[in-house]
């Protein structure tokens, strides 16, 4: 984790998603303070997924390809695959975590805005974590750590553009049975509920994107190489 948040203060780019996480916690007040947003509160459940969770989507996306200049030094190094994405893990938690606790100033709008949060940040770290570092698995592409971060699509591939959609429409699967039901907070419990029991399995879940990773590890090294 230590050499992880090295890499990010010492270099532009990752510099750059970190910085621009942070002005996404102030994302929330597109939807809060419009009267149009608060007469359509289902929104409030994707504003709390950014709000919580845009460190994870903007730095987790390019989960190996942050290593691509040394990845062959990665595979060698005294420290097990399962250390290694274990780290990132608790780092990508430990960030949604402080997010959310930042985000308890949304209070001003009201106290379902700090439940639907909550709810939202425990569904990142149960749910939305293991996938974005799952996809974030397949073909990466190698980027320049030092480059800058505005209009630049190095290290995109078709991964990073799907995304997107698990991440943001998967807690709505179970929000909008219960909001048509007219039973909005048992649909917000059920998010809530659902990040917890993803969290519960979470060595079980970090075993299988090791063992993905594992498998993966030569192709990927051959990938950056070629590029």
């Amino acid at each position: 984790v230590a050499l992880e948040l090295k890499m990010i203060l010492r270099h532009k780019r990752p510099r750059m998603t970190l910085v621009f996480s942070g002005i996404l916690l102030l994302y929330g007040l597109f939807f809060y303070t419009s009267d149009e947003a608060s007469r359509m509160s289902f929104i409030f459940i994707l504003a709390g997924i950014f709000v919580t969770g845009a460190f994870f989507i903007n730095h987790g996306q390019f989960l190996l390809s942050w290593q691509s200049g040394d990845f062959d030094f990665l595979l060698t190094r005294n420290v097990s695959f399962r250390q290694y994405l274990e780290s990132k893990y608790w780092l990508f938690v430990a960030v949604s975590c402080i997010a959310f606790v930042l985000s308890i100033g949304y209070v001003y709008f009201g106290w379902k805005i700090v439940a639907i949060n909550f709810a939202a940040c425990l569904f990142n770290i149960g749910i939305n974590i293991p996938i974005v570092m799952r996809l974030a698995m397949f073909n990466p592409k190698k980027i320049d750590l030092n480059r800058g971060a505005a209009f630049n699509y190095e290290g995109m591939g078709a991964a990073q553009w799907l995304i997107g959609l698990p991440v943001l429409f998967l807690p709505y699967i179970l929000y909008v049975p219960f909001t048509l039901a007219g039973y909005e907070n048992y649909g917000i419990l059920a998010v809530a509920i659902a990040g917890v029991i993803g969290f519960a399995f979470h060595k079980y879940v970090l075993g299988l994107l090791t063992k993905a990773f594992i498998n993966k590890r030569h192709k990927i090294a051959a990938g950056f190489r070629a590029q």
